[in-house]
Formats: C-alpha cells, sequence, structure tokens
C-alpha cells in the first residue's frame, strides 16, 4: 500500500511539474512582470528577514534560528499550480511566478 502511494506522489509531482513548464509563456511574464517580481522578492527575501528577526527577537538558539531562515526562504510549492487550476484561478501568472522563485532561489538560498 505505501509503495502504491509513494509511486502515485512521486507520479503526481512530476505531472504537476509538466503541466507548469506547459503553461509558461513570454507573453505573460511581461504582462505581469511587477507581479511577479513582487512575489519573488516577498517570498524570497522579506519573509525570510522576518524570520530571522523573529528568531532573533525569541533567542532561538543558530541550529534553530539556520532551519527557520531555511524554510522560510524556499520557494513556493508547485503544488500551488495544481490548486490554482483546479480552482480556476490564474493558471500561468502563478507558473510564472513558481518558476521565476525557484530560479531566484538558486541564487538567495545559498546567500
Amino acid at each position: 500500500m505505501t509503495a502504491s502511494l509513494k509511486s502515485l506522489g512521486n507520479a503526481s509531482l512530476a505531472a504537476g511539474l509538466l503541466c507548469i513548464g506547459a503553461s509558461l509563456t513570454l507573453r505573460d511574464l511581461k504582462a505581469k512582470f511587477a507581479l511577479i517580481s513582487a512575489c519573488t522578492v516577498q517570498r524570497l527575501l522579506i519573509v525570510p528577514l522576518i524570520a530571522w528577526t523573529a528568531a532573533l527577537v525569541f533567542g532561538l538558539d543558530k541550529l534553530s534560528l539556520g532551519a527557520l531562515v531555511l524554510f522560510a526562504a524556499l520557494p513556493t510549492a508547485q503544488s500551488c499550480y495544481v490548486m490554482t487550476t483546479s480552482m480556476g484561478g490564474d493558471a500561468p501568472a502563478v507558473a510564472n511566478v513558481t518558476t521565476m522563485q525557484t530560479l531566484s532561489a538558486m541564487l538567495t538560498l545559498p546567500i
């Protein structure tokens, strides 16, 4: 049972990533560049800064602070695209946001 569910989970992640790639368009990226950039800056810079500040305020040890900031600095999950599509939202915009955050995270996570 567990192996079957694990296989289904792995397949659904790959299918979601393929859907995101198929939904990407440069036209939507250009049209909503300000929104996509704002979401990326908020998720990859502002949220980790808030987490870091909160960790200092609450006196977390260095290991806990590092774990908190690391998790706060991760890009949005690819499953948000599937949820947006199923709820009738702006799927191309979410695909662009997800892609921009994932690519940008390659630069921000090492920092």
